[in-house]
């Protein structure tokens, strides 16, 4: 069950989302559809962070106390942001925290990458984004990052997601064909 949402749900989501906000620049769909399209796009995502998290090597492999920790801080950081997104809690020091815990994570990736040997292309789609977040992360604290470089790390956030999707449906095409 858990497997068909994340196959069919995450690019259904991405197909209606992109799609109703294309309609909706060439004027073929009313702004108000917007708010509805953007609810959708916040429920594609959190579906989208869970299967980043449940696929994720992080959550099944044995790592040591540190990065367990910084795992727990990270995600506990991402539920006060996602909850702060969909204006259920407001809270103002959550930029400055999550930026923080944001840089742990890119420091012990760094260092995880770096550190293995066969380099997959996920693994320097993976690279390329924490690059251009820590380089918006940059620009936005410092007031000069243009509206659309958001487009660049989401669509990269995107395509690791649809990737890492397209390898668990072939995983499991191939398990059920032995």
């Amino acid at each position: 069950m858990k497997n068909n949402i994340f196959t069919y749900g995450i690019p259904s989501g991405l197909v209606i989302c992109t799609l109703g906000f294309i309609f909706i620049q060439l004027q073929y769909l009313s702004e108000h559809y917007y708010l509805f399209l953007k609810n959708i796009y916040k429920l594609t995502l959190l579906v989208g962070i869970l299967f980043l998290f449940y696929e994720s090597s992080f959550l099944t492999k044995k790592f040591n106390l540190f990065l367990k920790t910084v795992g727990i801080i990270f995600l506990s950081l991402l539920g006060i942001n996602l909850l702060n997104e969909l204006t259920i809690i407001t809270t103002s020091s959550a930029n400055s925290y999550s930026s923080l815990a944001f840089l742990i994570l890119v420091g012990v990736y760094s260092y995880h990458f770096l550190k293995k040997k066969n380099k997959t292309q996920l693994d320097f789609l993976k690279v390329t984004f924490i690059v251009l977040s820590v380089l918006g992360l940059i620009l936005n604290s410092n007031g000069l990052i243009p509206n659309s470089y958001k487009y660049a790390t989401h669509g990269i956030f995107w395509i690791i997601l649809l990737v890492m999707l397209q390898k668990n449906v072939s995983l499991r095409h191939i398990q059920k064909s032995t």
